[in-house]
């Protein structure tokens, strides 16, 4: 058990079995030990004794589990260090993109090798040793998950790739009133409507996509060769179809869709926390930069399979989004939501406040809410309290279903208000 994952260090490079994308998905030292554990298994039950049993699988299987842990332990640690490692390459500390698919394949490797051991010994129908060591295999899988994508959304994309600057310019962005489009400097990708992807953004975007890109081709590539494997076996049986288990296809799939979930997820985080301003950095937000915001979260979830179609202009029409069925998960969808009610046109989006303003105040003046002398309160309009919904079970209802028929289907109705009151009209 010297090593659980094809991908070794030498000279500070990554390297992967060339074979790995077409044949395997899991390093031959994972596959030897889940047949090991198999032939043990079947040892075991040769005698009818509990107490037998139970005395081999401590003294045999639990301490083969060990090592194979620690083998499982000193592979990630060994891809965490060469995937943040300080190797320059031009003028950038960025890994190229060969360097970063290769320590992302290995990723794949050890999160598979990690979950096929802790499927193999969750086979026993009574709790025993195993189940808990399984448990710990389970454990340790999540945790490989979370320091693959850990490692490149804090220290690749936010340290090395500019994201950090972007999050803290964001901000700046949407308390524009004036349609500050891209960024002031720089060059931005076009696009349809003289909107332009923030230039601070792109390298993270092109970052990501490469990662996604990876996942989703050996996700496919895995799916190919097991319809391969079906095809043959068929000719074998001479005609009579061998279905792989369902487990087997989730078994193979587990690494690149739990690091594509894994990603989506923090990568959210982070636009939520601009959107939703968690560090109350932008008290106030406009339409025009919001529209420029909304335009960069479609940009990012695009390449996570999220089917939007926009139409958004800098000449103040559009703003709305119509989001499709999603490929596989329901990746960004708090995201899309809030992005989507901060960039609404501002005839929808005032018809709308005034709506669940008149839920809770059914015969309040709504002129009397802002003050003339107050420049904030003026372009806010119409002040909203989370409180006076949640108060009556009804109104709240009401108001949910309103987002519902928005579109807003992830949102919740306090950030919703959060929004609502931070925008100008």
């Amino acid at each position: 058990l010297e090593s659980a994952s094809s991908v070794t260090q030498d000279d500070g490079e990554c390297n992967i079995h060339p074979t790995f994308l077409s044949t395997s998905f899991m390093s031959p030292t994972s596959e030897v030990f889940v047949a090991t554990i198999q032939s043990l298994r079947a040892k075991m039950k040769t005698t009818s004794n509990p107490s037998c049993q139970k005395e081999f699988i401590a003294k045999v299987m639990v301490p083969l589990c060990t090592s194979y842990m620690d083998a499982l332990h000193e592979t990630a640690s060994s891809l965490r260090t060469i995937l943040i490692a300080k190797r320059r390459v031009g003028s950038t500390t960025i890994p190229s993109d060969v360097d970063l698919q290769k320590n992302v394949v290995g990723w794949m490797e050890v999160i598979a090798g990690t979950h096929a051991a802790a499927v193999a010994l969750f086979q026993e129908k009574e709790e025993n040793d195993l189940h808990r060591v399984a448990r710990s295999f389970t454990r340790l899988c999540n945790a490989m998950v979370d320091e693959c994508t850990s490692s490149i959304v804090e220290t690749i994309l936010m340290e090395r790739a500019k994201l950090a600057g972007y999050l803290m310019r964001c901000p700046f962005v949407l308390s524009s009133y004036d349609g500050h489009f891209g960024s002031s400097g720089g060059e931005g990708e076009e696009e349809e409507g003289g909107i332009i992807i923030s230039p601070d953004f792109i390298e993270s975007i092109q970052l990501v996509g490469i990662v996604v890109r990876l996942c989703d081709d050996v996700s496919e590539q895995m799916k190919v060769g097991m319809d391969d494997t079906v095809e043959k076996e068929t000719d074998m049986y001479q005609g009579q179809q061998q279905h792989p288990h369902p487990h087997v296809l989730n078994l193979i799939q587990v690494g690149p869709q739990a690091i594509k979930s894994s990603l989506a997820k923090r990568l959210e985080e982070k636009m939520l926390e601009v959107a939703l301003d968690v560090q109350g950095m932008t008290p106030e937000f406009g339409w025009r930069g919001a529209q420029q915001f909304h335009f960069d979260c479609m940009e990012l979830a695009s390449l996570f399979g999220v089917s939007t179609t926009a139409t958004i202009s800098s000449n103040g029409g559009g703003g709305g989004v119509k989001r499709s069925c999603l490929k596989e998960k329901d990746y960004f969808g708090c995201l899309l939501d809030a992005a989507s009610l901060m960039a609404m046109k501002p005839e929808k989006f005032a018809s709308l406040k005034e709506v669940l303003y008149k839920l809770v105040h059914p015969d309040g003046d709504m002129t009397t809410m802002a003050k003339e002398d107050d420049d904030n309160l003026q372009r806010q309009g119409l002040i909203l309290h989370y409180d006076d919904f949640h108060a009556d079970g009804t109104i709240m209802n009401e108001a949910q279903s309103m987002l519902l028929a928005k579109g807003l289907v992830y949102l919740d109705l306090d950030d919703a208000i959060s929004i609502m009151n931070r925008r100008g009209l």
